[in-house]
């Protein structure tokens, strides 16, 4: 991954800079929240030390979903049976799902339980029949298994980078596919799907890998949730569709360019502000609070893990 030298280093100057050339949505979303964060988090890369329960079950899911793809035909050797009722597929797709999840489900009475290695299983197999039928109609041309961008946008400097889960053809339109998977209700969730700077990002960057307007994005949604006594909990599956005009897109851009030169600023000058309408959610909060500078370094340094932030190798999509 290459990194951004700093111009200037005096606030918490003891940390190594570890800012991405390349911003991904993760990197923005953090910036447009709140520069401290950003600062935390992308540049000197602290994150919590153990990952939320649900990105196992998400990461799980998208797995499953990446095999089984793969199974059916991979561009780079060749290698797959286009034939949706043979049940390698399957086969192949859940023994990666199951491996990636683990052997132990979340403790009963916690917040996840639900998320269980039967639930994930069932999830998968309903998700294969969907597959199946996708296949046997033949109207989505997949061209992309988790396809990179790295784009310079048009000022000439500003670089973005993203990992989209599909690149795709739908009746002859160049399109793409995210995986997610969610425990909100539907209504909620649809709600934050449209304006999305992920999927903003995603249609932008390939658009540009192009050089054609890619004008579509579906994302494919797993809901589960604790079951009661009048609702099982799911699996259900639901697909939305994100569509943006050539206009969209050449106004996302535009702004994207302007954040990198907030971002250029705060870089210059080393004074990464914080958002204070942020701060009641936000991880860092008891960083900030602390009353000095080394104070809120121990703080970071006691209560996170530095890992740097790599759109490229770390798992940042699943559940929303």
């Amino acid at each position: 991954m290459e990194t951004i030298t700093p111009p200037k280093q005096e606030f918490m100057a003891k940390f190594t800079r570890q800012e991405p050339l390349a911003r991904d949505s993760t990197a923005i979303v953090h910036a447009k929240k709140c520069l401290r964060m950003y600062f935390y988090r992308i540049v000197l890369g602290f994150t919590e030390r153990t990952t939320k329960p649900y990105f196992r079950f998400g990461s799980s899911y998208h797995v499953f979903m990446e095999t089984l793809e793969r199974s059916w035909y991979n561009p780079v050797t060749k290698i797959g049976d286009k034939d949706y009722k043979n049940e390698k597929h399957i086969h192949l797709a859940l023994q990666a799902a199951v491996k990636r999840f683990g052997k132990n489900d979340p403790p009963v009475g916690s917040q996840w339980d639900f998320q269980t290695s039967g639930k994930l299983v069932a999830s998968c197999l309903k998700a294969y029949k969907k597959w199946q039928n996708e296949k046997r109609v033949g109207a989505i041309e997949v061209i992309g298994i988790e396809q990179e961008f790295e784009i310079v946008l048009s000022d000439g400097k500003t670089r973005r980078g993203g990992k989209s889960d599909q690149f795709l053809k739908w009746n002859s339109e160049l399109g793409a596919r995210d995986w997610k998977t969610s425990s909100q209700t539907k209504q909620k969730f649809e709600r934050g799907i449209d304006p999305n700077d992920q999927f903003d990002g995603y249609l932008l960057g390939l658009s540009h890998l192009a050089n054609e307007h890619v004008g579509f994005l579906l994302v494919d949604t797993l809901f589960n949730r604790k079951p009661t006594k009048s609702d099982p909990g799911g699996p259900d599956i639901e697909v939305f569709t994100v569509t943006k005009t050539p206009w969209q897109l050449a106004q996302f851009e535009k702004e994207c360019i302007l954040y990198e030169s907030l971002i250029d600023r705060a870089r210059e000058k080393d004074i990464w502000p914080m958002e204070q309408s942020q701060c009641w959610s936000c991880i860092y909060r008891s960083v900030c609070r602390k009353g000095t500078e080394n104070a809120q370094m121990n703080q970071l340094e006691s209560e996170f893990r530095v890992e740097p932030w790599d759109y490229k190798t770390l798992d940042q999509r699943y559940t929303v």
